[in-house]
Order: C-alpha cells, then structure tokens, then sequence
C-alpha cells in the first residue's frame, strides 16, 4: 500500500489525538475504528455508555463518537451526562445515528452534541466531521457562558445550549448531508425512471411475444387437428379398399374356381366364368390406379 507524504503528515498530526468510540455493534466498532487509526488516529471501544462514562474518568479522550441507539445508556443520555459533568464538558461528542429526522437534530442540540453523523456513512464523510469538530473546539473561546435557548418544536419545548459555535457547526454539517442525500435521491429517481422505462418496454415486447406466440399456437392447433382428421379420412379410406379388394379377389377366385370345375363338361359356361373373373380383375386394377 502507497502512503502519499500529505497522509504520512495528516496520520502524525492525529497520532496525540485519542477518540472514544461507543458503539454496541462490534461490527460498527471496528468499522469506525479502521476509519480512523487509518487517519493515525488512536482509538479505544466501549459496548456501552456507563463503560465510556467509566473509561473517560480513567483516560479522558481528545472526542467521543458515540451511537445513539444502545440498550440502558443511549446516544443523548450519555452526550447530555458528559457535558453536565465539569470534568467532561470539555469533551466533544459526536452522535452516530441511521436515523434522520429534526426531532433527532434538536435532541441530540439539547443533549449538547457537538456534531451529528448521519448513516450510512463514508469513511470521508467520517474524518471531515471528526476534523471539523475539533477545528471548532480548537478555536473555541472562553465565552460559553452555559445559557440556553428555548426552542418549540412539534409541541414540546427544548432547552438548547446556547454556544456561538456548536449550534451552526451541526446545523451547517445537517444541511450538507441534507444535500448530499437530495442528490444521491435524484440520482436514484433518475435511474429509477429510466428502469421503469426499460421495463415498460420490456414488458411490451413480452406481451407482442405473448400474442406472436398464442397465434402460432391457434395456427398449430389448426393444422394439428386438420391433420387428424386427414389421417381419419385416408385410414377409413385404406380399410374401405382393403375391404373392396378381398371381395373383388374372393369372387375372383370363385370364378375360377367354378370355371375349372366344368371345363370339361360345360365349356361355353366356363368360358363366361372366365371373362367374368376377367372383367372383376380390370376393375380392381382401376380402382388400385
């Protein structure tokens, strides 16, 4: 793997950087992990939110990134626990969800969050918001006075932490995913429309298949039964002249028969039987023609 120099500088200058992770999914954990130490960052786990309370008492991190659905602790009771801690509230966090919704933004403003990360995620859209974030907790003044904002939203009333950076910083970072979602849902539609067009015509061409094919199916049964009963005709037609032909060679045959019994006695007679069995073999003749 080629390491590029502007990545061997960004990897050194995140290697002090220390970023807790809280994610229940191991999955995830070790996903979001990857994406950092990647960026040289380094990186502790929690399952939980009492084990990151209980981690960041014992080795404060430089940012916590934290999932907000987890089972007893979730994303915003432990945001909210870590900024009303004095020894804590220094720490950004960072909140995770595959939710997006405004309730969400306000909750996760009233808990105190620092930022909001949007899933699913790219592993740029991941470093440029822990980058982001810390920028802004860099240049962060002393003059957070811990006053707070009321704001109304869908009948309930939140209390929002009134920092001069934190509150533009999630709402411009929301509007940027806002954004990109926008066009990543166009682009979908676009090719959502041009796949209903292909199927359309899709569909058309099956349904001309369909009737080439029921009429070649019409057209074959027809020929089908014609042929049945061409074939009835000719064997009816076999059986009749079979029949024909054993009658006109059995009577033949008694002509012949009676003509060599009375030769001898009754030549004139036999003569007639004669030209009789004559007469019946030029006939069977033609009918055989």
């Amino acid at each position: 793997m080629i390491i590029t120099m502007d990545k061997m500088m960004t990897q050194n200058k995140n290697a002090d950087t220390k970023i807790l992770i809280v994610e229940d999914s191991r999955t995830q954990a070790e996903y979001l992990r990857h994406i950092l130490v990647n960026n040289g960052y380094q990186v502790a786990l929690a399952a939980n939110g009492n084990d990151a309370l209980e981690q960041i008492r014992i080795d404060p991190p430089t940012l916590v990134l934290t999932d907000i659905i987890m089972p007893a602790m979730d994303g915003y009771a432990l945001c909210h626990a870590i900024k009303q801690n004095e020894n804590m509230a220094h720490i950004p966090v960072i909140l995770v969800t595959q939710l997006f919704d405004p309730a969400d933004l306000i909750k996760g403003l009233e808990a105190g969050a620092n930022n909001i990360i949007i899933k699913p995620f790219e592993p740029e859209h991941v470093t440029s918001r822990v980058t982001s974030t810390l920028n802004s907790m860099a240049h962060q003044g002393s003059d957070d006075t811990g006053a707070a904002v009321e704001v109304s939203f869908a009948g309930q009333t939140h209390l929002i932490p009134a920092n001069n950076l934190r509150t533009p910083a999630i709402l411009v970072s929301t509007y940027d995913l806002a954004l990109r979602k926008n066009a990543e849902l166009k682009e979908a539609n676009e090719r959502l429309t041009t796949m209903n067009r292909d199927l359309r015509q899709t569909v058309e061409m099956l349904q001309q298949t369909n009737e080439n094919l029921l009429q070649e199916n019409t057209e074959q049964r027809r020929m089908e039964e014609s042929t049945t009963r061409e074939n009835k005709r000719l064997l009816m037609m076999i059986n009749l002249t079979r029949d024909n032909l054993a009658n006109q060679l059995t009577a033949i045959h008694e002509c012949l028969d009676l003509a060599n019994a009375i030769h001898e006695k009754e030549p004139n007679l036999a003569w007639e039987h004669m030209t009789k069995a004559e007469l019946m073999v030029d006939q069977t003749l033609k009918t055989l023609r």
